[in-house]
């Protein structure tokens, strides 16, 4: 009976408030078009990238391109540095530590970035691994939401984490399945 009633609640209430925070995710750069100018490249790179190993399933990512894609986080956490630069008028260093929640998402960035670089470079993780964690999805994910995070203000909370990873997985499922669609229809054929 305790177990039912938990469980309703997360359905009832939980879920709701996790779905809400995951469309304020997606609808950011809607609501604060300055975003616009780096978000747009980096989700028509996440879905043209992944559409391109859905055509071509037998296609790996190779180490290259694995260095190359941890590199969009080191670009990124630029374009966010420059953002909280001109936070203020005049733009000022001293907005690094006059914001400190958003200068810190900003180098968490750049550090991911230069850690993940030096281990695809040096191939320090398994090509697994590594694979995957410098796969489009992962890193484009990973980017697109620091910069939701540090352009809107919008708080990191338990709600804004778990809508993320809801997103990462709606998204991994749903390349899966283009995946999966597009080998069918090509043993029909």
């Amino acid at each position: 009976m305790v177990n039912e009633t938990i469980t309703q609640q997360i359905i009832d209430v939980h879920v709701p408030i996790i779905w809400h925070r995951m469309l304020e995710l997606i609808k950011a750069p809607t609501q604060n078009t300055e975003m616009l100018w780096i978000t747009i490249p980096l989700v028509l790179t996440l879905f043209l990238m992944q559409f391109y190993f859905v055509k071509y399933t037998r296609e790996q990512l190779g180490w290259n391109s694995a260095v190359a894609n941890t590199l969009v986080l080191v670009f990124v956490s630029l374009d966010l540095f420059r953002f909280i630069f001109h936070y203020s008028a005049p733009p000022s260093f001293l907005n690094w530590l006059l914001f400190p929640v958003k200068s810190l998402i900003a180098f968490i960035v750049v550090i991911e970035g230069l850690l993940l670089f030096f281990a695809d470079f040096l191939h320090f993780l398994p090509k697994r691994i590594a694979f995957f964690i410098s796969s489009s999805l992962p890193v484009n994910l990973t980017a697109y939401l620091a910069i939701v995070l540090v352009y809107t203000g919008m708080e990191i909370t338990t709600t804004t984490i778990l809508a993320a990873v809801m997103l990462f997985f709606i998204l991994l499922l749903f390349f899966s399945i283009l995946r999966i669609g597009h080998r069918m229809m090509h043993k029909q054929h």
